[in-house]
C-alpha cells in the first residue's frame, strides 16, 4: 500500500520537473534568446542596366505597351532600364546600335528580332559575354537565350477564323503587313491556312504597308476601287489606323469588314464607331517586363539546371514564351477600357 500511495505523486512530480526546465533553467534574471532565423541578404543589383534595342523606337505602340512593362520591372527590382534605336524602320541601324550598346557591358539587352540582319550584331553581343533576349520577333539561328513574345501563326489563324465569322464564310479578302519579315511572313501562312478551312472565301493578295499608316490608308483606296466587291481587309501590324480611317472616308464601313491589330486608342475608336469589327490584341506589355525578368534570372538567379550550367552550355532559362493573344469586338471593348 505504501508503494501505491507514492506512485500517485509521480505526475506531479513530472510536471513540476518539466515547468523547471522549461521557466527556470537558466540562470536567475536571464531570459530565453529569441532564436534568429537566417534572412538572405538583398542583393544590391542598382547597377545593373537593361537596353531595349529596337527600330521604331518612338512608336506609340512600343512606348505606351513594351516599354511601360520594362519600367515596371525597373521600378519593381530596382535596376536601371533604358531604351535605344533608331525611330526609323532601318535594320541596319538597328544592328549597329545592339552593337554600340553591347561595348557599354550593360547587364543584358533586349532586341526586337525584327530581322534575320541582326543576326552578327546579336552574336557579337552574346560571345563578349553579354546576355541577349529577343522579345516581338525572333532570330532564332542567332545565339540568343530566347524568345519572348507573340505567337504570329496563330494570330493569322485567328485572323483568318475571326474574317469567315464576320463575312459568313464567302467573299474576297485581302492581307496588310510588312513584306520580309519573317513574324509577318508566319502570319501570312497562319492567315492562308485558315483560311483553307473556308472554300467560300478567296485571298487577293498580301500587300505591303511599309510599317506606315499612309500607305495603308493609299492600298485600302486602292482596293476598294479594284474590288467593289471586297468583303474584307485583314491589317497585322501598327498600321490599322489608316486602314480604318480610309474605310470610314470611303463610305463602306460595315460592308468591308476590317480585323486589326492591338487595343491602342485610335483602333478602340473605330472599333467603337463600327468601321473595324475585331481587333487582335497582343499581351505587349509582358514583352518588356518578362524579357527583362529573363535577363535578371539568368544574372541572379539561384536556380540552377546543372552543378556547371556555363561550363555544359545550360541557361537557367526558357529558351521560348509565348504570351498569347485576345480578341476585342464590339460586345466586349468596354471590358478592355476599364467600363464592364
Amino acid at each position: 500500500m505504501k508503494k501505491t500511495r507514492s506512485l500517485k505523486w509521480l505526475p506531479v512530480l513530472v510536471l513540476l520537473v518539466f515547468s523547471f526546465l522549461l521557466f527556470g533553467g537558466g540562470k536567475k534574471g536571464e531570459e530565453a534568446a529569441p532564436k534568429k532565423e537566417a534572412v538572405a541578404e538583398k542583393k544590391d543589383v542598382s547597377a545593373d542596366e537593361y537596353v531595349n534595342v529596337l527600330a521604331l523606337s518612338s512608336l506609340p505602340m512600343f512606348a505606351e505597351n513594351d516599354h511601360a512593362g520594362l519600367f515596371a520591372f525597373e521600378k519593381e527590382y530596382g535596376v536601371k532600364v533604358t531604351v535605344a534605336g533608331p525611330t526609323e524602320w532601318d535594320m541596319d541601324a538597328h544592328a549597329r546600335t545592339i552593337e554600340e550598346v553591347a561595348a557599354r557591358k550593360p547587364a543584358g539587352i533586349l532586341v526586337h528580332g525584327f530581322s534575320p540582319a541582326l543576326k552578327g550584331a546579336i552574336d557579337k553581343a552574346m560571345d563578349a559575354g553579354v546576355p541577349v533576349v529577343c522579345v516581338d520577333g525572333d532570330v532564332p539561328d542567332s545565339k540568343r537565350m530566347s524568345f519572348i513574345g507573340t505567337d504570329w501563326y496563330q494570330v493569322g489563324v485567328v485572323h483568318a477564323h475571326e474574317m469567315a465569322r464576320l463575312t459568313g464564310g464567302k467573299g474576297k479578302v485581302a492581307a496588310m503587313m510588312v513584306i520580309g519579315i519573317d513574324i509577318y511572313e508566319y502570319c501570312a501562312q497562319g492567315y492562308k491556312d485558315g483560311l483553307a478551312n473556308y472554300p467560300g472565301m478567296e485571298l487577293i493578295g498580301v500587300f505591303n504597308d511599309e510599317t506606315d499608316p499612309a500607305v495603308a490608308a493609299r492600298l485600302t483606296n486602292e482596293l476598294v476601287s479594284a474590288h467593289p466587291d471586297l468583303a474584307g481587309i485583314s491589317n497585322f501590324d501598327a498600321t490599322t489606323p489608316g486602314v480604318g480611317a480610309a474605310i470610314k472616308e470611303l463610305g463602306v464601313a460595315g460592308k468591308v469588314k476590317v480585323t486589326g491589330m492591338n487595343v491602342d486608342p485610335p483602333q478602340i475608336k473605330y472599333l467603337e464607331e463600327g468601321v473595324i469589327q475585331v481587333l487582335v490584341g497582343q499581351k505587349r506589355a509582358l514583352f518588356g517586363y518578362y524579357g527583362a525578368k529573363m535577363l535578371y534570372d539568368y544574372n541572379h538567379s539561384p536556380v540552377n539546371i546543372t552543378p556547371n550550367d556555363a561550363g555544359v552550355g545550360v541557361t537557367n532559362i526558357p529558351p521560348r514564351v509565348d504570351t498569347g493573344i485576345f480578341v476585342i469586338t464590339p460586345e466586349n471593348v468596354k471590358a478592355f477600357k476599364g467600363e464592364g
